[in-house]
């Protein structure tokens, strides 16, 4: 957990003993005390200027001698500790101690193929510095949790640019950074003019152009932690199955075409019951060609359009059929069937917009559809084909509807899009 990266300019600053150092201290076990110490003594930048040797600190491994310890180094580093040591030593107590509560999610947003999700620590600290430099005087420090797999975050912002001041509680900013996912985790609030500014500098820092505070079911920094683990495949951290759906009911060609035991077994890992509750991990490629391909149908936010949507499908049977038979039906038209489909809700087309990223809509989407969400027709007709036709005007009657009124509507003057 120690951290290996080259001292800045802001890491040497150095701090005099204040109330917030010394609190840092008395929340820490000596353990903790010790490992940075022992750190410290070996980097020549940290390194007091003392005739005692590391050797000295080892007497003091006994936790009943914690009091006598922490004297020591305040005599060896008389003229106070830098900020890289006392966020090193804060971290790795808040970290050992199990701090656990979350007090607010956030949800980097941006295009998902500008988003720089794998940062490693040290870019992050440096980015960060970077961005809170033209707004404050700050200091940022990246620890690694090898348990959780996770990046913590402490953001300290001076009051004045000559303060020499530890920041209190209300000016360090705690930080859980989930790898390869667009979440952090605030482990504290802060006021919102300063968490604010932060917010937009992570953003911009990970490519993104803003943050959304998300709720949680939980707010225990381990859970979201397991949690995110398996980002990749679970979908959204509070909805753990939403990558997880049901073959689409109405493609009649799967459901004919019967697979043998031995092509089924080829492309599972697992069979029987274990395969059917079994989470199967996304293509991450697939994801950014689905939100790419929905993007361009269906526009990155569909305004308050329709909340009902009657479709009237003639679907032909021939490609299932053996070429004999389709042949005989095809001359008697029983070889095409005809459904009907309504749709009722709030926002119709915002409705399958989230089905088309969820994949429950199978991409490419047929071409009627792509001319379904840039007509925005209530009522409409499918051909064997796939060519849509529309028919404008209200359908409020459209639950009761019977053989006459739908001849009716098709005396209408139908148009093909192209």
């Amino acid at each position: 957990m120690l951290n290996t990266r080259s001292l800045s300019k802001q890491d040497l600053y150095r701090l005099t003993y204040s109330k917030s150092v010394y609190a840092i201290f008395t929340r820490s076990n000596h353990t903790d005390v010790l490992t940075c110490v022992k750190e410290w003594w070996n980097n020549p930048k940290l390194k007091p200027s003392t005739h005692r040797t590391w050797g000295d600190y080892k007497q003091y491994e006994d936790g009943r001698k914690k009091a006598a310890l922490c004297d020591l180094i305040y005599r060896d580093w008389k003229d106070g500790l830098t900020m890289y040591q006392v966020a090193q030593l804060d971290l790795t107590t808040m970290i050992h101690k199990r701090v656990r509560l979350v007090s607010r999610l956030w949800e980097i947003k941006g295009d998902v193929e500008q988003l720089e999700l794998s940062l490693n620590g040290s870019m992050i600290c440096h980015r960060i510095q970077e961005r809170l430099n033209m707004y404050f005087k700050c200091h940022v420090f990246v620890m690694r949790n090898e348990e959780q797999k996770t990046d913590w975050i402490r953001i300290a912002l001076f009051a004045s640019a000559d303060s020499d001041e530890l920041p209190g509680s209300s000016e360090t900013i705690y930080l859980v950074r989930y790898p390869d996912t667009p979440y952090v985790a605030a482990l504290k609030a802060n006021r919102s003019a300063i968490r604010q500014i932060v917010q937009q500098s992570v953003a911009l820092v990970f490519g993104g152009t803003s943050v959304v505070e998300r709720n949680t079911e939980t707010n225990d920094v381990d859970k979201i932690a397991e949690i995110a683990k398996n980002y990749n495949s679970l979908g959204p951290i509070n909805q753990l199955r939403e990558n997880e759906f049901d073959t689409n009911p109405l493609d009649l060609q799967k459901q004919l075409k019967k697979r043998s035991a031995s092509e089924e077994a080829d492309d599972a890992y697992v069979t029987g019951r274990e395969r059917r509750r079994r989470v199967v991990p996304l293509n991450r490629d697939v994801l950014r060609n689905r939100y790419s391909q929905t993007r361009a149908t269906f526009g990155t936010k569909v305004v308050q359009g329709l909340e009902k949507l009657n479709i009237h499908i003639t679907h032909s049977l021939k490609d299932m059929l053996e070429p004999s038979i389709a042949e005989a039906a095809a001359e008697d038209g029983s070889d095409l069937i005809k459904l009907q489909v309504k749709i009722k809700g709030r926002n119709v087309m915002e409705g399958l917009r989230q089905l088309s990223l969820r994949g429950i809509i199978e991409q490419p989407v047929p071409p009627w559809m792509i001319d379904m969400a840039a007509q925005g027709a209530n009522t409409l007709y499918v051909t064997e084909d796939n060519v849509m036709k529309e028919v404008l005007g209200d359908d409020d009657d459209d639950d009761n509807d019977n053989d006459s009124n739908v001849d009716e509507r098709r005396q209408q003057t139908p148009h093909t899009l192209s």
